[in-house]
């Protein structure tokens, strides 16, 4: 069901079981946008056509994973309390597909719950979740969530409302007929319906002054609708150049396909298989050769032709590289991120601008991520039943400086005396204190000769 029909049957389900009035938070433009990011990044915007030849180059979706890995390249952060630390590291482990997904359809929601083997968290993407209110600071204070599942030709819904003012949670569950799952959630049934709700309360009264999730925003404004809170795409302002480089990209596609070399050849030149009735290739290859039907005489063509034009794939891979890079400005993104790296003639101070784009995107996107974390943790220990914690985080600085450029400032460092052979071993091999020590002692052992065969 589409994200805009999907808010609609939430809201009215609710409205049919609360006391008091549920709206949309979600305006229709910017259900609209969910959705046509949500396409992108799948790989099925709507501007592909097969019989236009327009194909996706994969955009959109390389550009979320590009600024998802750089984000946390670097990225390691521990819970104070072990328990807690001990769930919270299970989820970190496979953060960088959400928070990719985050960066693609604006934001993303890490939904701790119970389950029989202790706390699990839920990754729910933007196009997934169904916000119905905000507080004063932007938060989220109402919304819903929506799970399905697929029984014969029934669709179960469960739609799990939540409420900061009225401290609660409501699981209400639906079924329908899958030929009528685009029309609404259907009649209300009971939890039990479905076996893996049956232990799920109806209603959960909420001892908390917060919801108990994290929402990862996506902190660029919001051009689509400058009233909502939500976030945007990390490519929402580059939905046009996009399209225009898709189409770009699948001419340069056609250019090859349709420069391929072939042979025109007469049919009569060809026999035809006795048991099929179908014309027969010079060494099965069918591919080469292009049948025409050629009548022989002083003035018509040859009974064989050579088709073999020039392709002008330099013109159109420059005009794509240019349509990449102007994406990558849009995005908040480096030259040469998504573009052809060899293609960027730039002066020195272009490049650090170019690289101070990156490293502010990255930046804000990092800080992002932290404060969804933080609340995360906090919901944790709610569900665990205890205190919260504090959170530490560790981001690097991978972005402006790589790895190679640090291992030289260092080299001149220890060169200069300003810092020791340990401090070496730590910055360019990431090693602990008592591992640089070792290392140091075992190197300084050594004698001349040893250190000669080495």
């Amino acid at each position: 069901m589409r994200y805009a029909t999907m808010m609609e049957a939430v809201v009215k389900a609710l409205n049919e079981t609360l006391d008091k009035p549920v709206t949309s938070a979600v305006s229709g433009r910017m259900g609209a946008a969910i959705e046509l990011w949500a396409a992108m990044y799948e790989g099925k915007p709507p501007w592909l056509s097969a019989k236009r030849g327009i194909m996706s180059a994969g955009i959109p979706g390389a550009i979320s994973a590009e600024l998802a890995r750089l984000a946390m390249v670097e990225f390691s952060s521990a819970a104070d309390n072990p328990e807690i630390d001990k769930i919270y590291q299970r989820m970190l482990g496979g953060l960088r597909v959400p928070v990719e997904m985050g960066c693609a359809l604006g934001g993303m929601l890490f939904k701790p719950y119970l389950t029989d083997d202790g706390i699990a968290i839920q990754h729910i993407r933007a196009d997934r979740f169904f916000p119905l209110g905000f507080d004063a600071s932007g938060k989220i204070s109402e919304c819903a969530l929506v799970e399905q599942v697929y029984q014969g030709k029934s669709v179960f819904t469960r739609l799990e409302f939540y409420s900061l003012p009225g401290n609660e949670i409501l699981n209400l569950a639906y079924k329908t007929g899958a030929q009528q799952v685009g029309v609404g959630l259907g009649v209300r049934v009971a939890l039990d319906s479905v076996p893996q709700w049956v232990r799920m309360a109806e209603h959960v009264t909420l001892q908390t002054d917060r919801l108990p999730f994290g929402y990862f925003r996506i902190p660029l404004a919001n051009t689509i609708d400058a009233d909502s809170p939500l976030g945007v795409s990390v490519f929402a302002r580059a939905t046009g150049l996009i399209e225009e480089a898709d189409k770009k990209y699948s001419n340069i596609c056609w250019e090859y396909e349709a420069k391929q070399a072939a042979i025109h050849i007469s049919q009569t030149l060809l026999k035809r298989n006795e048991g099929t009735g179908e014309l027969e290739y010079p060494g099965g290859r069918e591919r080469l050769y292009r049948v025409l039907e050629y009548n022989t005489g002083a003035v018509d063509k040859p009974l064989i032709d050579v088709f073999s034009p020039d392709i002008r794939a330099d013109d159109f891979y420059t005009g794509y590289q240019l349509q990449l890079k102007m994406i990558e400005f849009a995005s908040g993104l480096a030259y040469g991120t998504i573009s052809d790296p060899r293609e960027t003639n730039r002066t020195a101070t272009e490049v650090r601008t170019s690289k101070q784009r990156l490293y502010v995107t990255v930046t804000d996107i990092q800080r992002a991520l932290e404060v969804a974390l933080r609340d995360t943790v906090a919901a944790i220990a709610y569900w665990g039943g205890q205190a919260e914690t504090e959170v530490a985080f560790s981001w690097g600085d991978s972005v402006m400086t790589d790895s190679e450029t640090l291992a030289r400032q260092a080299l001149l460092e220890v060169q200069a005396g300003i810092i020791d052979n340990v401090e070496y071993y730590k910055r360019v091999y990431g090693m602990s204190a008592e591992g640089a020590q070792e290392l140091a002692k075992e190197i300084a052992e050594r004698s001349p000769r040893e250190v000669e065969l080495l």
